[in-house]
């Protein structure tokens, strides 16, 4: 394993830039002096999540999260510190320092899961492209319309029908049986006796995380005959999970962000066909219902999404779902219509790429789409057809955010089928009563979990103030020291192990930095906490005997603040003296303590006064 010096750190941060590693997971967009976008930590429907390219920090105002790059890496790659920084030093072409090996378990089993992964995706391209045993597939795939060019973009590749073709190629290449097992490649028998392929006869899809790594597998069986499921994926593992990836994600991105819309399908081959038309920002979610965190994905980079589900009706139920999951994440939702028994693949096969991006722009709104399959499913010319209609229209109208949108649709629906605009009314304000009654009794309601730092609430705000100004000036540093020297517990203990840790760096020689005092720190949340207070304090425009005065105004603060508490020390002294009856002489003893303390600390106010400080 490597060893992580300061230096070297520095050096990748120094060749690195937080927003390219940030814009990497999510869309940003510049305001002012920093970016902005959807945080990929929680959800979120309105942009909170701020990176600054001056200060190389993030900073979440909706769930808190803050750090620098390294820390970005770890939280939303869920990797360890020496993990990020292999990776940040392959990225930025820095050598690391070789130390002890010392790799963990963890990360052993990653690397392993990975190499073998690619020399999977190897070997099932080979068998599809080179061998006979893959003619049979090749042929299937070119009657689907897949091209050779598509079938190298997306390393297509057939796993032979055998039980053990692939577990035998990965032995001769040293790997173990639990490495296989580990990545999802491999099952034991039952009877204990031994191994054999996961994937057999069936068609593979590598599946890539954005970093463009391959992370599990997707295979179609070519026997339309086997009682064998039709797909099967990897199970879960270290780097694989069905829930959280999209398929075709790592290709679709560029577009994606350039046109802030993606197009989410059901299937591989959905994605294969649309992009081999050139059309790029298309995904698909494995075959499974859209869950919560795919939408999460999909909406840290786009603002519209279409779904572009089968017309079945599996594909439409799995629409209906997907689209209330979209809608939660904040997504633009709409919904294209392809015609009976047609899904994105056999449509662009038979109609061509033209007619496909009719239908995109031709996509149909969320309500639309609800009301119009309402429409569809009841009969409005009978009594208890409308009353039905009416009963699943009213929640469809009040998800309806805009007021003013709602009562447009409310109007449009009553006017076109001939309803009463007023019963509609009476039955929106049932419902809204119902709603209100569930929410109040705590049904039905979001609860975000809240991450924001709890040092910040316990700071005062000349503590939070003085904490921003280290990163300012070099002089701040010096007379807090000095200060907090001849001032006894003036400052949270958790502000004088950081002021301590940056006098140690200044000490040996080094900048008051992040990654420098993350080594210093035991408490990750320390250095979180100097990330937040980075952003919520403007000092830029104060300078020298500016940044100065502010130090002064604020360890004056800290001093009065000081007394104050102390005396609050002693009044309570005084109230349990009283109750116990107390000796005259303890209680005199006391006073002339409260009284020494109030003269310190109007005099201390005084004098702030008298050089311009303690104004507010």
């Amino acid at each position: 394993m490597v060893k992580a010096t300061e230096d070297t750190v520095d050096e990748i941060k120094s060749k690195l830039d937080i927003v390219d590693i940030v814009e990497e997971k999510l869309r940003l967009e510049k305001r002012g002096k920093n970016y902005v976008g959807l945080c990929p930590f929680h959800q979120e429907k309105t942009p909170s999540f701020n990176v600054s390219p001056d200060k190389q920090i993030y900073k979440c105002f909706g769930c808190g999260v803050s750090g620098d790059m390294f820390s970005f890496v770890m939280q939303s790659e869920n990797l360890s510190f020496k993990e990020a920084l292999n990776m940040l030093a392959k990225r930025a072409g820095v050598s690391l320092p070789e130390g002890p090996k010392r790799e963990s378990g963890l990360e052993q089993k990653k690397e392993a899961i990975l190499q073998l992964n690619e020399q999977a995706m190897h070997f099932y391209h080979y068998i599809l492209t080179q061998r006979p045993e893959g003619k049979k597939a090749l042929e299937y795939l070119e009657s689907r319309g897949i091209n050779s060019n598509s079938i190298e973009n997306f390393q297509l590749g057939f796993a032979p029908n055998n039980w053990d073709s692939l577990y035998k190629a990965a032995r001769k290449k040293g790997y173990t049986n639990e490495n296989l097992l580990q990545a999802g490649l491999i099952s034991e028998r039952k009877d204990g006796s031994g191994y054999f392929d996961r994937f057999r006869n069936r068609i593979i899809f590598p599946i890539f995380d954005y970093r463009q790594r391959v992370i599990g597998f997707g295979g179609r069986i070519l026997d339309e005959e086997s009682k064998a499921p039709k797909y099967l994926n990897s199970p879960a593992t270290l780097l694989f999970d069905k829930r959280k990836v999209l398929y075709g994600l790592e290709k679709a991105l560029p577009e994606i962000r350039q046109k802030k819309q993606a197009i989410v399908a059901e299937g591989y081959t959905d994605v294969i066909l649309v992009h081999q038309e050139g059309i790029t920002n298309v995904v698909a979610s494995l075959g499974t219902a859209l869950t919560p965190q795919q939408a999460r994905t999909v909406r840290v980079q786009a603002e519209e999404v279409i779904i572009a589900y089968d017309s079945d009706a599996a594909g439409e139920a799995a629409t209906e779902r997907g689209l209330d999951i979209l809608k939660e994440s904040g997504c633009q939702v709409k919904v294209a219509g392809f015609p009976e028994g047609l899904d994105p693949d056999s449509f662009i096969r038979s109609y061509g790429k033209k007619a496909f991006i009719n239908i995109l722009q031709e996509a149909q709104p969320l309500v639309e789409y609800r009301l119009q399959n309402l429409q569809n499913k009841h009969d409005l010319s009978r009594p208890e057809g409308k009353m039905l209609f009416v009963k699943e229209l009213i929640p469809v109208l009040f998800s309806i955010s805009n007021v003013l949108e709602r009562d447009e649709y409310l109007k449009r629906v009553a006017e076109e089928l001939n309803f009463s605009e007023e019963a509609l009314r009476s039955e929106m304000k049932k419902y809204q009563k119902m709603a209100r009654k569930a929410e109040k009794n705590g049904n039905n309601l979001v609860k975000i979990e809240q991450t924001n730092n709890i040092l910040v609430e316990k700071l005062e705000p000349a503590e939070k103030a003085l904490l921003s100004l280290l990163f300012v000036d070099e002089g701040v540093l010096g007379r807090v020291v000095e200060d907090m020297k001849n001032n006894d517990g003036i400052f949270n203990p958790e502000v004088e192990k950081i002021i301590k840790a940056c006098n140690d760096l200044r000490e040996n020689g080094k900048e008051i930095k992040f990654e420098y005092l993350r080594g210093q720190l035991e408490d990750d949340s320390l250095t979180e906490l100097l990330a937040d207070l980075s952003f919520e304090a403007p000092w830029e425009e104060f300078t020298g005997e500016g940044v100065l005065k502010v130090v002064d105004d604020c360890m004056l603060r800290l001093k009065i603040k000081k007394l104050s508490r102390e005396r609050e020390r002693v009044e309570q002294k005084l109230k349990e003296l009283e109750k116990a009856d107390a000796d005259e002489g303890s209680v005199r003893s006391l006073l002339v303590e409260w009284e020494s303390l109030k003269l310190q600390e109007q005099e201390l106010y005084r004098s702030g006064k008298k050089e311009g400080l303690v104004n507010g």
